[in-house]
């Protein structure tokens, strides 16, 4: 899950700085064929550059890095013990997948009407082109490799006007340009950068289309007329071409301005040092590093034990992520004497799938302890979010490499009677469900199996 959102946020923020550079530096020149590849190039570069990771070797020392999944929380009643869960990440991603399928179903639903459309037409040929005739109320569009337009359109005399602007379309090949636009915006429909990227794509084909339909010597005035009557009364279908589309003083203003410089085609060399940032970002993670960060630990452990954050193929647990947390969710118990004391707050296990992905046995050293008093705890400075953290200490909490550690505890209720032994059954709780789980596909780095370390929070929630 956390993958789809990193993907979609690191393909928004591409999208988006891309555009921006076409609004503030390539939009008002008017070489639109170089245009078009940016745009095209600016689409399939923020599409394809989260898949790619480019592992950088650090420095010599070692660290241990940690992969943290996505809470799960446990409640139970006090007065009926009923355990529930809850996923607000799941639920904003089922929003996202309901609506990438309703642009899909629309997407699906316009190519139907086309197919229809073309089945209920007449068929001619006209200098290579094929022109299916229709009796629907639809602008001259074009589709592929086929012009449509009605029988009124076809008699007009200032058809052939009409002719090469469609025919345009079809022999640069524009509709593989919309039909990736579509896709575009089935899986970015919430991001203004993709919707407006594609509006980007199709008024630059029309720019093109135009400066073609002039430069074989049509009137302009006749054209913009021309184009007017396509307009009142017609209807046109999103992924096509059609005729008289963005009718903007902007295309109409394209139509009259000088042509720009040479030089100014160069101002596309611009953005590969932007490109090149958004690679390096986005591409480039650290493939080792052996230098002990803020992590508390008590051992540095030997190189052969070396964790990877992310490895070239990930640790999976049998039938995925979704699986996991159901196992856990369906296994986790509230300890009743946890909660008639009132004894709630959210806990942090860390453990090891080993190379041969199995979790590794529990070493714990110590339990967690009782929250300090409030004016110990703003003496700390800790953070306070649902409750106050509890920071681990050397004397109190253990990290290690070969068994399941609670990291941190985040107490709740402020009257809740937190003794040493009522937040150490929490703990335990946690960690007996940890330790029955199955074995995992392990991780792989390099051609070989390797460790992997797994931060789980698993919130204990009264209601």
């Amino acid at each position: 899950m956390n993958n789809i959102f990193l993907y979609l946020l690191k393909s928004a923020i591409s999208l988006g700085i891309l555009y921006l550079f076409y609004l503030a530096v390539l939009r008002q020149i008017t070489w639109f064929r170089i245009n078009r590849i940016y745009l095209i190039a600016s689409i399939l570069f923020s599409l394809a550059i989260p898949l790619i990771t480019i592992p950088v070797r650090g420095d010599t020392s070692l660290s241990i890095q940690v992969i943290t999944l996505d809470e799960i929380r446990v409640s139970v009643g006090i007065s009926d013990g009923t355990v529930s869960s809850f996923g607000f990440w799941k639920a904003i991603l089922y929003l996202y997948l309901s609506g990438t399928i309703l642009f899909f179903i629309r997407f699906i639903m316009n190519l139907i009407r086309i197919h229809i459309i073309w089945k209920s037409g007449g068929l001619i040929r006209q200098n290579g082109i094929r022109i299916v005739l229709t009796d629907k109320n639809f602008s001259t569009f074009s589709f592929l490799n086929s012009i449509f337009m009605t029988q009124q359109s076809f008699d007009n005399p200032d058809f052939q006007s009409v002719l090469i602007h469609e025919r345009t379309h079809i022999r640069q090949l524009h509709t593989l340009d919309v039909l990736l636009t579509e896709i575009l915006v089935i899986i970015h429909w919430f991001n203004p950068a993709a919707w407006a990227i594609k509006r980007a794509v199709n008024e630059n084909h029309e720019f093109i289309a135009d400066q073609e339909v002039l430069g074989n010597g049509f009137n302009l005035r006749t054209y913009r007329i021309r184009i007017i009557e396509e307009l009142f009364g017609a209807r046109f279908i999103p992924v096509t071409h059609s005729f008289n589309r963005s009718i903007t003083n902007k295309r109409l203003g394209m139509m009259e301005k000088a042509r720009s410089t040479k030089l100014a085609k160069y101002k596309i060399m611009l953005v590969l040092p932007v490109a090149g940032i958004l690679f390096f970002i986005f591409t480039c993670t650290q493939k080792e590093s052996d230098k002990i960060g803020e992590n508390p630990m008590e051992e540095i452990i030997p190189a052969e034990s070396l964790v990877y954050l992310e490895p070239e193929t990930m640790a999976e647990f049998p039938g995925g992520i979704d699986a996991l947390r159901k196992f856990i969710i369906e296994n986790l118990k509230y300890p009743e004497e946890a909660a008639k004391n009132k004894v709630q707050g959210k806990i942090y296990l860390q453990f090891v799938v080993d190379e041969t992905g199995k979790v590794e046995q529990f070493v714990n050293k110590s339990g967690v302890p009782p929250p300090p008093p409030p004016k110990q705890v703003e003496e700390l400075k800790v953070e306070s979010t649902a409750g106050d953290v509890l920071p681990p200490t050397s004397s109190s909490v253990t990290i290690n490499a070969g068994g399941i550690t609670v990291v941190k505890f985040i107490k709740g209720d402020e009257s809740a009677n937190y003794s040493a032994e009522h937040i150490k059954l929490l703990e335990d709780e946690a960690i007996r469900v940890i330790k029955m789980l199955p074995d995992f596909k392990p991780a792989i780095q390099d051609g070989k199996p390797v460790k992997v370390m797994f931060t789980f929070p698993i919130n204990f929630v009264l209601e």
